[in-house]
């Protein structure tokens, strides 16, 4: 594990690195060059050149920092599902992707800059598609790929096999206190993230691997640790339901912080992070409401122009089957091509 800055903290997360008789494997860039040289340095006296595969999960700026200047210096092969690859080539793809509106790009760019993204194409010869369930074999170690669409659309985790040793690169099903789930799912999210974390423990590796903590989770604690974080996932949607008035409506922007502390941020985050950081903070809670509304505690009774509110208001119930059909699919390539599939409904009106 090559561990990212601030205790792998968003938006900073850990790598993999594996060091093969022929291949030096890098699986996710986020620690950046000078993090990941130093280490490569120090525990096998290597250098960035050496590396001869990046293989990454997605284009979350807390996996693909540095992945620009690591290719320069190395030319690598890049193994990656092919959206990945599209919008590690364009920066205002990869906002999109996120959730930041059109009109607040700039924010999320000047947020980015820093994380190693560059306008760029990466050369053909140099890439390798990934998709679910494609198995890399190397000599020693084979990747088998999976493909899950809880945290985001086409993010790939990874499952490690070195003789009886099993290890998982779980990305962002990670076991901490802020897990993603907000972009494009909505009302499903909640229980597809669930269901995909669940299914990660009963893969039973003999350790998971996260993004974002310390440590890798043995076999032995992994069942507590997943009820552990089940649980905590459960208390948002009672917080979600807690934060309306029993006695009004409230629009979505007024209901406050919910998962992100923005307004005790200060001056240790950039202003263009804590517009993005606000942003996300919406679409958890609204996950958390759409989920809410599928359990019958909450409604919507004005959609703020969402077509997909504004179907389950007149249908006076949550359209859980038609979640898939007028959200998720067309999100990837919508978002390629620089359109938001829907505007954030933040003027949308909850009641219980």
């Amino acid at each position: 594990m090559i561990l990212g800055e601030d205790k792998s903290k968003f938006p900073s997360g850990n790598a993999l690195f594996i060091n093969l008789n022929e291949e030096k494997i890098l699986i996710d860039t986020n620690p950046g060059i000078s993090r990941i040289s130093r280490f490569l340095r120090a525990e096998f006296d290597l250098s960035v050149s050496d590396i001869t595969d990046i293989i990454l999960s997605h284009t979350h700026l807390d996996h693909g920092r540095g992945l620009a200047a690591i290719f320069e210096q190395s030319n690598a092969k890049i193994h990656a599902h092919p959206d990945t690859l599209k919008r590690c080539e364009k920066k205002a793809r990869v906002g999109l992707y996120a959730g930041i509106q059109k009109d607040q790009i700039h924010h999320f760019e000047a947020f980015g800059s820093s994380l190693g993204f560059q306008d760029r194409s990466y050369p053909s010869n140099r890439k390798v598609l990934l998709h679910d369930n494609d198995t890399i074999i190397y000599d020693e170690v084979s990747l088998f790929a999976h493909e899950t669409n809880a945290h985001c659309l086409h993010m790939l985790d990874y499952e490690i096999k070195d003789g009886n040793l099993k290890i998982i690169l779980s990305c962002d099903y990670d076991f901490t206190p802020v897990p993603w789930y907000g972009v494009p799912q909505r009302g499903l999210a909640v229980q597809s993230f669930k269901s995909a974390a669940r299914e990660l423990v009963n893969k039973n590796a003999n350790y998971i691997v996260s993004s974002h903590r310390i440590n890798p989770i043995p076999l032995k604690n992994q069942k507590e640790e997943l009820n552990r974080y089940l649980h905590l996932i459960d208390k948002r949607t009672k917080k979600a339901i807690d934060l309306l008035p029993s006695n009004k409506p409230i629009k979505l922007k007024d209901v406050g912080d919910f998962v992100y502390p923005v307004a005790e941020m200060g001056e240790q985050y950039s202003e263009d992070y804590k517009i993005c950081a606000q942003t996300w903070d919406y679409y958890l809670l609204l996950s958390h409401l759409e989920e809410s509304w599928r359990l019958g505690k909450v409604k919507c009774i004005e959609s703020d122009g969402d077509i997909f509110l504004e179907r389950c208001i007149e249908s006076n119930q949550y359209l859980t089957n038609e979640v898939n059909k007028l959200l998720v699919n067309g999100w990837a390539e919508k978002t390629l091509n620089e359109k938001m599939p829907f505007p954030l409904p933040i003027n949308s009106l909850w009641k219980k």
